[in-house]
């Protein structure tokens, strides 16, 4: 994701740009899927042309890591590709 915001209670996650169709393609829907399990309501909005789902009542920072780790688990990861640990920026 090319950007993820937690402010005021809120996990912000700005998907890639519509023309990324292998993220479209291969991800969304397994990330829509996960995301719609999670025991928070969340919104998908269009802003500015960017596409953001906003996940609420994420209330602390561990709560932020814990949602980050069930979407993150949506996403299957190639051989070819690499994931780097890390927290999310706040």
């Amino acid at each position: 994701l090319p950007r993820i915001q937690w402010k005021n209670d809120r996990l912000f996650l700005t998907l890639p740009d519509p023309d990324d169709s292998l993220f479209f393609e291969t991800m969304f829907k397994p990330l829509l899927g996960r995301i719609s399990e999670l025991p928070h309501r969340y919104v998908i909005k269009e802003v500015s042309g960017k596409t953001r789902v906003i996940i609420q009542e994420v209330l602390s920072l561990e709560k932020v890591e814990e949602v980050m780790d069930e979407v993150a688990s949506a996403v299957t990861v190639g051989p070819a590709s690499h994931v780097t640990a890390g927290r999310p920026s706040v």
